[in-house]
């Protein structure tokens, strides 16, 4: 499967490269943001055998502004304005100046994988709902804040948080992503942890070193 994405990929990947040529503005403007992604897709192809047996490339932390990942994050998971459902809202309370200690791929991955599951969840309720990302300090560690206003995780997926396989937050899912999160998470020094869920919404904290 690795090898045949990896092929499809590729071929992408030369019909991007032929649309730099274009001299259309619409073009020059998505271009950039998909040949970042596709990039993303390949490095992720490439990094990846099956989960348990292969290790994640070690993390390489950096100074990082905070709130440009989030809102990239935001509009792959279809968060953003004319990105998705426009009855879900995102609410970005990161300051422009923002800065956190952090792989940025890693990170991006974490932040990806919880504002998918939050729209997902959200979506579920048919009814409008937000996904609010916010940034605090706590005990020499940042903390950055995931809430959404969709109907909580069900038992099941409480009770196998973090455990691949054993069943996710929606039907059919096997709560691979969480796991992997958590893993990204650990890996940097930091952790992801479930802080509420319930019928109000659902609360995620990614804690980062300071």
């Amino acid at each position: 499967m690795n090898h045949d994405l990896r092929n499809i990929l590729a071929s992408v990947q030369l019909m991007a490269d032929r649309l730099e040529m274009s001299s259309d503005p619409l073009v020059g403007r998505v271009l950039p943001k998909f040949i970042a992604s596709l990039d993303r897709a390949i490095s992720l192809c490439q990094n990846t055998l099956d989960f348990g047996r292969a290790e994640e490339r070690a993390p390489e932390p950096r100074r990082i502004a905070l709130k440009p990942l989030v809102e990239e994050a935001a509009e792959a998971a279809g968060l953003a304005d004319g990105a998705g459902d426009p009855a879900i809202r995102l609410i970005c309370e990161i300051p422009a100046d923002a800065e956190v200690t952090a792989d940025p791929e890693h990170l991006y991955r974490i932040l990806l994988n919880l504002m998918r599951n939050a729209a997902e969840a959200i979506a579920t309720t048919s009814r409008p709902g937000d996904v609010a990302v916010s940034l605090t300090e706590a005990d020499g560690a940042t903390v950055l804040r995931l809430r959404d206003t969709g109907p909580g995780m069900p038992a099941r997926a409480r009770e196998n948080l973090f455990r691949p396989f054993h069943g996710g937050a929606r039907q059919g899912g096997t709560g691979l992503g969480l796991a992997i999160a958590a893993e990204l998470a650990r890996a940097g020094g930091g952790q992801l942890e479930l802080v509420e869920t319930g019928p109000s919404g659902t609360t995620f904290e990614i804690r980062l070193p300071d």
